[in-house]
């Protein structure tokens, strides 16, 4: 991690006030990569070898496109628009403590290796290994008056009503994965017979998965999830194996990027007209624009809607892109002093619906906490002090951060939440459009929403179009 942490240093970066100690929380501006903001224009020529692969999904669609034009005698050259202004030295995504090693991810942090083979696939190729597991003390459950500390079997056992919510959630995920008829209902709406004490349980559990308001996600979605895991829910909320990559997934960006030939990405380059006329097709914006014989749209769901497509788009396809996913969360960060590693949270009813904390030294605790934007009014530090004090009292916050995904233009959300009835346009989106193909982590499957359905879903533009 000393790598990524020395590219924080050096990088532009937004420098919180000093607190007590020699430690402080840093943040690293970021380009965002894969399923974040990338775009990808593909030039057919007559040549001989092809380029070195490119960012993330983008490696994929590189490489499988290029070997099977070479047995053609002909590759296609690769030119990726980036919508941000900032050099490579930048792509990641980071937040690290000062004086540290420690550096986690602003978002897409964990990793399932049973689960995300792809994903683990890259990090053998780029040498990134596994961050080594840690034990950790029991999470806090705090649910309107209650408040307890149980691991999630625990809890389920001492709920009778949570764990006939489970079944229930489990069995309709089978009959979803069988039928493949949309459930249009809400995740609210699923709950609403069920006790409040127990239903708050169940969705402080998924919130880490969802990052959305229950009452505007679709069930869909979290039986999609629950299919990901196999199709056990116990599996989905409380993996065995969940990590993180030693610097992050941003560290195989990091590497990914350091194999780029100069030119491969364009900086600057955000783009807000795509025309396909058949035989061609035009990508344009501020930076001007370039022609091609195919585009690959690597982009959040959320920011299509800058986007104008000549010809239209299916209807069903401008009523998903109007209206947006309903992911919503904002990340938070704590610098905290204090004698114990503060214990993971699952909260319903406090703005902070998510918590988990790692050491830093000696006394020392990266705490990182999730929660809807709509729940975080004011912002200051003050505040966002107070906010983690509330959930740790016994800790000293000596400095904060945020990152608000909802407001970074590129993005307008976090990771993908699908709302009710945006299934079956999703699915056409998987489909080639013209010359035009979507791809990235809102329209995988599976792994939606995950950096594994990123990169799956690269590699399968990458296979569409070739």
């Amino acid at each position: 991690m000393g790598a990524a942490a020395g590219a924080v240093r050096e990088g532009a970066r937004a420098r919180l006030r000093r607190a007590a100690g020699a430690r402080r929380i840093i943040r690293l501006t970021h380009v965002q990569v894969a399923d974040r903001g990338l775009r990808v224009v593909a030039h057919q020529i007559m040549a001989g070898d092809f380029h070195p692969p490119v960012i993330g999904i983008d490696r994929d669609i590189k490489r499988d496109i290029g070997h099977h034009r070479a047995r053609q005698g002909f590759v296609f050259e690769i030119l990726a628009l980036e919508s941000s202004s900032f050099g490579l030295a930048l792509i990641g995504g980071l937040i690290g403590v000062e004086d540290t090693d420690v550096v986690v991810d602003w978002g897409a942090e964990w990793v399932l290796p049973a689960h995300h083979h792809a994903l683990m696939s890259e990090a053998a190729r780029y040498s990134v290994a596994l961050e080594p597991s840690a034990e950790a003390p029991l999470p806090r459950w705090q649910v309107g008056g209650e408040a307890f500390n149980a691991s999630f079997a625990e809890m389920v056992a001492g709920h009778e009503g949570v764990q006939k919510i489970l079944n229930r959630l489990e069995i309709a995920a089978a009959d979803y994965a069988k039928n493949s008829e949309e459930p249009l209902e809400t995740l609210a709406k699923a709950l609403a017979d069920d006790a409040p004490n127990d239903a708050a349980l169940v969705n402080a559990a998924l919130f880490s998965l969802t990052g959305a308001n229950p009452v505007d996600l679709g069930i869909a979605m979290v039986l999609n999830e629950i299919r990901y895991h196999g199709g056990s829910i116990n599996e989905t909320i409380d993996p065995v194996d969940i990590c993180r990559l030693v610097g992050g997934t941003g560290e195989i960006a990091k590497r990914i990027a350091a194999e780029l030939p100069e030119g491969t990405v364009r900086f600057g380059c955000a783009v807000d007209m795509v025309v396909d006329q058949g035989h061609r097709i035009s990508t344009a914006g501020a930076f001007g624009g370039v022609t091609s014989q195919k585009v690959i749209l690597a982009l959040p769901l959320n920011i299509l809607k800058n986007i104008g497509f000549t010809p239209q788009l299916p209807a069903s396809i401008l009523a998903i892109i109007s209206t947006g996913h309903a992911g919503r969360t904002a990340k938070f960060w704590a610098l905290a002093k204090g004698e114990t590693l503060p214990e993971d949270c699952f909260i319903h009813g406090h703005p902070l619906r998510l918590t988990y904390a790692k050491p830093v030294g000696s006394g020392h605790f990266l705490i990182c906490a999730q929660a809807l934007v709509d729940d975080v009014q004011d912002t200051s530090e003050a505040a966002l002090k107070a906010l983690f004090a509330e959930i740790y009292p016994g800790q000293t916050i000596l400095e904060v951060a945020m990152h608000d995904w909802v407001s970074d233009t590129n993005a307008l959300g976090s990771w993908h939440a699908g709302r009710p009835g945006q299934e079956a346009a999703i699915k056409i989106m998987r489909q080639p459009i013209g010359n035009i193909m979507f791809c990235g982590g809102d329209f995988s499957d599976p792994w939606s929403g995950w950096i594994e359905g990123a990169i799956l879903s690269g590699a399968s533009a990458a296979n569409t179009f070739s």
